[in-house]
């Protein structure tokens, strides 16, 4: 059941990323993890806003999480790959 409930909130979370960062980057769930794939020009020049960007987002939509999200941000061509986590807040 726990599963399925995580499974559920990360689905929710990447449907929002996709919403939201339309623009910039392509978001999908796969195998419990949310990937973001984006030009590997973004990524060298804006990596840390662009982080910055998604965990406000998360933060303003899902203020009261309880699990945390891991993200995988890779480029189109697969030279860069880095998987980043936001931790659920503190209680």
């Amino acid at each position: 059941m726990k599963r399925n409930l995580k499974r559920k909130f990360h689905a929710q979370v990447a449907v929002m990323l996709k919403r939201e960062l339309r623009e910039e980057a392509e978001v999908y769930f796969q195998d419990m993890i949310i990937k973001v794939k984006m030009p590997l020009a973004a990524i060298e020049s804006r990596l840390g806003a662009i982080l910055l960007q998604i965990q406000r987002l998360v933060e303003k939509y899902f203020p009261e999480r309880q699990e945390d999200i891991a993200l995988l941000i890779r480029d189109g061509g697969s030279r860069y790959e880095n998987v980043f986590k936001i931790w659920k807040p503190a209680a």
